[in-house]
């Protein structure tokens, strides 16, 4: 099964962060199932937005991202700013050719898509 990535410290509170106006009021104006667009943030930056973003929300954040090393670096920092997440496989393996992909990323991708339908999901979904 494909493991919710856990913190048990934050190496940064980003709920604990002062407000930003400007996402607070982009937060405040979203409306269920739209989506929130924010750019020119570098490096962590993007994380510590991310997780600042959901610490006060019942939801679950769907971040994607342009590869899957991306993806995982993205993973990791939410974690280190206190927000559980899961890396959401690629559909095929690098190496393997066609669409199918191998057996282990669609056992892990139907596992996570079933957590989340109970209710259980992570707080963050990052995908390439």
């Amino acid at each position: 099964m494909t493991e919710v990535l856990e913190a048990p410290a934050a190496v940064l509170d980003a709920g604990a962060l002062a407000a930003l106006p400007e996402l607070e009021a982009a937060w405040s104006n979203l409306a269920p199932g739209a989506q929130l667009e924010v750019g020119n943030l570098w490096g962590s930056a993007q994380g510590l937005i991310a997780a600042h973003l959901a610490s006060g929300e019942a939801t679950t954040l769907l971040i994607a991202t342009s590869s899957e090393g991306e993806a995982e670096a993205f993973a990791d920092d939410l974690v280190a700013f206190g927000l559980n997440a899961v890396r959401f496989p690629a559909r095929a393996s690098a190496g393997s050719r066609g669409a199918s992909g191998d057996a282990d990323s669609v056992r892990a991708r139907l596992q996570i898509a079933q957590s989340m339908a109970r209710g259980a999901g992570p707080r963050a979904l990052v995908a390439s």
